[in-house]
């Protein structure tokens, strides 16, 4: 028996989805969440007003860490992506919402959480606790 041959361009029918096609879709990241876009937003947000950032400032990776936790597990987390990321400039350069957002679903990835829970328990947790109750003080020196 000799097989079909179909021009590169020739749909190939199928009766639904194929299994590419179904899992693609299920974990598809080509086209943002709505959704999940709005809750990094506002985690983003809550992240600024719980280090004080004035309008024009980003997120430095520091805030960040604070912000999340400030645990060694995220801190190598945090450096992880950085280096699975070798386009990203490296140092100590302000997150911008989308910077912010794509290292905040990083950490959800590797913790095994959903982005909603995770904003959820830091936005709780950031309302219970200030940064200078995890440590984080800002020293400034005279001279």
């Amino acid at each position: 028996m000799q097989s079909e041959k179909l021009h590169p361009t020739e749909p190939v029918k199928t009766e639904g989805p194929s299994q590419t096609q179904a899992t693609h879709s299920l974990n598809c990241s080509c086209e943002p969440d709505p959704i999940e876009t709005e809750i990094l937003n506002e985690s983003y947000k809550h992240c600024r007003r719980w280090n004080r950032k004035n309008p024009r400032d980003g997120v430095t990776r520091v805030d960040f860490w604070y912000f999340i936790g400030k645990n060694q597990s995220d801190f190598g987390i945090i450096q992880q992506y950085y280096r699975d990321h070798p386009y990203i400039l490296q140092g100590a350069f302000d997150l911008d919402g989308n910077g912010y957002g794509k290292l905040f679903k990083y950490i959800c990835k590797k913790r095994g959480v959903t982005v909603k829970n995770w904003a959820e328990n830091r936005k709780n947790r950031a309302e219970k606790e200030s940064r200078e109750m995890t440590g984080g003080f800002d020293w400034y020196h005279e001279e």
